[in-house]
C-alpha cells in the first residue's frame, strides 16, 4: 500500500476538491429523500433521515475517506488504477476491472440526467408549463454542456469550487432553517430510528434501501478523484463541509415532511416561493458542475483503459497543455450525450429515472472492496468484509428495482463490459498469433534485398523473433533500412514512469540471424536493435521523443526523419482455433476495424508514417 507523497492542502485545492469531487454527491438532495419518503411514507420521515445520515457516516467517511483512500497507486485512485496496483495481468482481477469501470460509465450517462432533470424539475412550482417543458429545457442544458467538452475544464474548473462552495452553504442553511422549526427531527441522528423504520416497513425494506442508496452514489468519486486533487483536502471538505450540509439538508426535509406529510418535493418545499427561481438556477449550476465532473471522469477512465489495452483505441485529444490527464474523447462525448438525452425522453421524470440510479455505482463499490480486500492486510480484512456485506445489501436493494427502469443500467453496462472483455481476450489472441509468425522468416518473394540509407522503428507487439511487419516492409520494398529498431510499447502498472526508466535495450535474439541472411552481409551487427518503451497508464505513449531518446542512448538515427512503421493488421481465426477462440474473433476484427489508428494514441506525424497492413492467423496453441 503507497502513500501520497503530497499530503498538502490550500484553499485551491479545497475548492478544487468541492467543485470536482463532491459535485456528484451535493446534487443527491435533490431526489433522495423524496424518493425514500416515498418509500416509507411520510410518517417515517426521521428513519428515513437516520438511515441517510448514517449511510454517509459509514460509506463514505469511514470506508472511503479514512480508509480506501490510503490504497493509492503512487498516488492515483479509482477502479481502474486499483486494479493495475492489485495485478492488471491476472484474469479475476481484468474482469473485476473492466466491469466497474463499464459501471462507472453507465453512471456517467445517468448523472447528467437525473441531476439536470431534478434541478429543472424545481420550476413546476411555480410554472404550471414546466410539466410540460423540463425534459425540453433539460435537454438543451445538455447539449449545450456536451458541445463544449473539446474546450476542456481549465477555464470552466476555475468556476467549479466557488459555486459548489456557495451550493452547499444554501444546502445547510436551508436545512437548519427547516430543522429548528421541527427539533424533533434530531432523532435521526440514533441509528435505532433508521433500524425501526426497516422493521416497521419490511414489505418496502429493499426499496427503502434503494433509495437510500442514492445518498451515497458520488463516494466512489473521492478515489476515482484522488490523483487530481489529493488526500488530504478530500477529507477536509468532506469533514468541515459536505458532510455537515448534507446532514443539515436531509434533516431540514424530514422536519419538513413531518410539518407537511402531503409535499410532494421536500427540497423546493424548504423554499420561500419568492426564491424558488434563484434556488432552481444555483441547483441547475451545481448538477451541470456535477455532470461536467462525471464526464470529465469518464474520459479520463476511457483514457486508462486504452492505454491499459482493456478497450478498443479512440481519438483522443489533450485539453491542457500542463493539466494532467486532461483529455477530450469525441466519440465518448457522443455516446454520453445521446444516452442521457435518450434517458430523459424515456423516463420523462427524475423519480422514474431514480429506479435506474444506483445500481452501477453500487455494483462498483462491490468490485471496489473486492479489491481492496486482496490488496488489505488480515487485520484489515475484517472491516472490508463488513463494507462489502453493506455494499452487496444496497446492491440487493438496488436490484429490487430492476423491472423498474434498473434493467436500463444493467443494460447499458453490460454491453461496454463485453466490448471490454471480448477486446481483451482477442488482443491475448492476437498477441499470440503475432508471436508465432515471428518465430519464423516468412519466405520472401523477393530475390534481392537491398540496403538503403537511414532508420526505421517498427511498432511490434511481438518481444522475440522477426516480427511480420518486418518481413511485410521487405515484401513491399525489397530493401531493408540500414538502422532497424524493433520497438514495442508497454504499459506499466502504475500511472507515471520517469523518463529515465522509459527507454530499456534488449537483445535481437534470432532476427540478428535471419535479417543477416537477408542482408547478404558479414559481420556481429546488422544494424539491429529491439527497444522497449514503457509508459504508465496515465501517459500517453509520444514515440517522436521515443526516437529522439532513443538517438541519445546511441542507436544512430535522425530523430527528425526516421520512419515510423505500424500494422494495420487483419486479424482472422486459424484452423486450429476453437468454436469460442472463432467466436471471440470474429468480433475483435469488427472492433479493431474501427478502433482509432495507431498514429493518434502515438502521436505520430503522418509525413513520417507507414501504415502497412497484413494478416495475422490466431487460433488455440
Amino acid at each position: 500500500m503507497a502513500k501520497v507523497a503530497d499530503t498538502s492542502w490550500d484553499n485551491r485545492r479545497l475548492l478544487t476538491a468541492l467543485g470536482v469531487v463532491y459535485g456528484d454527491i451535493g446534487t443527491s438532495p435533490l431526489y433522495a429523500f423524496r424518493e425514500g419518503a416515498h418509500a416509507a411514507g411520510p410518517a417515517e420521515a426521521v428513519g428515513v433521515a437516520s438511515l441517510m445520515i448514517w449511510s454517509l457516516i459509514l460509506v463514505v467517511l469511514v470506508k472511503y475517506v479514512l480508509v480506501v483512500l490510503r490504497f493509492d497507486n503512487n498516488g492515483e485512485g479509482g477502479i481502474l488504477a486499483l486494479a493495475a496496483l492489485t495485478g492488471r495481468r491476472k484474469l479475476p482481477v481484468i474482469i473485476m476491472g473492466i466491469c466497474g469501470a463499464a459501471m462507472l460509465v453507465a453512471d456517467g450517462a445517468l448523472t447528467p440526467a437525473i441531476s439536470v432533470l431534478s434541478a429543472v424539475e424545481g420550476l413546476k412550482q411555480v410554472w404550471s408549463g414546466a410539466y410540460q417543458w423540463a425534459t425540453w429545457i433539460t435537454t438543451a442544458i445538455l447539449v449545450g454542456l456536451f458541445a463544449v467538452q473539446f474546450r476542456g475544464t481549465d477555464k470552466m474548473g476555475a468556476w467549479f469550487g466557488p459555486v459548489t462552495l456557495v451550493w452547499f452553504g444554501v444546502l445547510g442553511i436551508v436545512g437548519f432553517a427547516s430543522m429548528v422549526q421541527t427539533p424533533d427531527v434530531l432523532r435521526a441522528f440514533n441509528p435505532i430510528e433508521g433500524l425501526t423504520t426497516l422493521q416497521h416497513r419490511p414489505d418496502k425494506a429493499l426499496v427503502l434501501l434503494g433509495a437510500v442508496f442514492l445518498t451515497v452514489t458520488g463516494g466512489e468519486a473521492l478515489y476515482a478523484d484522488l490523483g487530481h486533487v489529493g488526500r488530504r483536502p478530500i477529507q477536509v471538505a468532506w469533514i468541515w463541509i459536505v458532510l455537515p450540509a448534507l446532514t443539515l439538508q436531509y434533516l431540514g426535509q424530514a422536519a419538513l415532511m413531518l410539518r407537511e406529510p402531503d409535499v410532494t418535493n421536500p427540497f423546493y418545499g424548504m423554499v420561500p416561493e419568492a426564491l424558488i427561481i434563484p434556488m432552481v438556477l444555483l441547483a441547475t449550476a451545481a448538477t451541470i458542475i456535477a455532470s461536467q465532473a462525471v464526464i470529465t471522469g469518464v474520459f479520463s477512465l476511457a483514457f486508462q483503459a486504452v492505454a491499459l489495452n482493456w478497450w478498443p483505441r479512440m481519438r483522443i485529444q489533450h485539453t491542457s497543455s500542463h493539466g494532467r490527464g486532461q483529455v477530450y474523447v469525441p466519440i465518448a462525448n457522443m455516446v454520453l450525450l445521446v444516452l442521457a438525452v435518450l434517458l430523459v425522453h424515456g423516463f420523462g421524470t427524475s423519480d422514474k429515472m431514480a429506479s435506474a440510479y444506483g445500481l452501477a455505482v453500487a455494483g462498483t463499490m462491490v468490485l471496489t472492496t473486492a479489491l481492496l480486500f486482496r490488496l488489505a492486510k488480515s487485520w484489515l480484512r475484517v472491516g472490508l468484509a463488513l463494507f462489502l456485506t453493506l455494499d452487496i445489501l444496497f446492491v440487493i436493494a438496488s436490484l429490487g428495482k430492476f423491472f423498474e427502469g434498473g434493467w436500463v443500467t444493467v443494460g447499458m453496462a453490460s454491453l461496454f463490459a463485453i466490448i471490454g472483455l471480448v477486446w481483451v481476450a482477442g488482443v491475448r489472441l492476437h498477441r499470440r498469433g503475432i508471436e508465432a509468425d515471428s518465430a519464423k522468416l516468412c519466405p520472401l518473394g523477393v530475390k534481392v534485398v537491398t540496403r538503403v540509407p537511414g532508420g526505421a522503428l517498427f511498432l511490434t507487439r511481438a518481444r522475440t523473433g522477426v516480427p511480420p511487419l518486418l518481413n511485410q516492409w521487405i515484401e513491399a520494398t525489397s530493401t531493408i533500412p540500414q538502422t532497424i529498431v524493433l520497438l514495442s510499447v508497454e504499459i506499466a502498472d502504475k500511472p507515471f514512469v520517469p523518463a529515465r526508466d522509459r527507454i530499456a535495450l534488449g537483445d535481437v535474439d534470432g532476427a540478428d540471424a535471419a535479417l543477416q541472411s537477408l542482408l547478404l552481409e558479414e559481420g556481429d551487427n546488422p544494424g539491429v536493435w529491439r527497444a522497449i518503451a514503457t509508459y504508465g497508464f496515465r501517459q500517453q505513449p509520444d514515440l517522436r521523443i521515443v526516437a529522439k531518446e532513443l538517438a541519445a542512448l546511441g542507436i544512430p538515427i535522425d530523430p527528425d526523419t526516421v520512419k515510423i512503421v505500424v500494422g494495420h493488421e487483419t486479424v482472422v481465426a486459424n484452423a486450429a482455433a476453437s468454436p469460442w477462440q472463432r467466436f471471440v474473433l470474429a468480433i475483435y476484427s469488427v472492433l479493431l476495424r474501427n478502433a482509432a489508428r495507431p498514429q493518434n494514441f502515438f502521436r505520430l506525424d503522418s509525413d513520417r508514417l507507414v501504415d502497412l497492413g497484413f494478416r495475422v492467423s490466431a487460433g488455440r496453441s
